[in-house]
């Protein structure tokens, strides 16, 4: 818990330890899954086992979209971070949009939590600066939330 309140207050040291602790992946996958779980579970659950596989893809998906895309836009903005380095800091970043797909003003106060968080992220493992850092940040941001936003509408 401490880590993911590093990475909202977007403490740096704390950044760069998840960005070179090898746990630290499927601590990231686990903290998505959690926030989906949350975020699918208010329109009840009719086939647990299937709503358990579907919310553990969903995570691991958008986590490695996002972290794809951010790696991507950051490496052609001469960015220094590896894709596991993103990998490793995206699922602390990304939780609020998944938690925030609970309702419209929940979206958008978790994609404004979650843009602040992935831009200290993206600042710290690509070491950029804070202006190229947002503007990195938008794009992965928007297509994970534009992807929640289809699944919760969904369901």
């Amino acid at each position: 818990m401490y880590r993911a309140y590093g990475v909202m207050r977007g403490d740096v040291v704390i950044i760069r330890w998840i960005a070179v602790d090898g746990a630290a992946t499927e601590t990231a996958v686990v903290l998505v899954f959690g926030a989906v779980m949350v975020a699918t579970m208010r329109h009840g659950v009719r086939a647990p086992i299937q709503w358990i596989v579907r919310c553990a893809l969903m995570a691991t998906i958008g986590l490695a979209v996002y972290a794809s895309i951010a790696w991507l836009i950051g490496k052609a903005h001469a960015g220094t971070g590896s894709y596991l380095a993103c990998l490793r800091t995206a699922g602390y970043a990304i939780a609020p949009v998944a938690l925030g797909g609970m309702s419209a003003d929940g979206m958008a106060v978790g994609f404004a939590v979650a843009f602040i968080a992935s831009t200290g992220v993206l600042r710290a493992v690509h070491k950029m600066t804070w202006s190229l850092s947002a503007l990195t940040a938008v794009v992965p941001l928007v297509v994970v939330m534009a992807a929640v936003a289809s699944v919760v509408a969904r369901a």
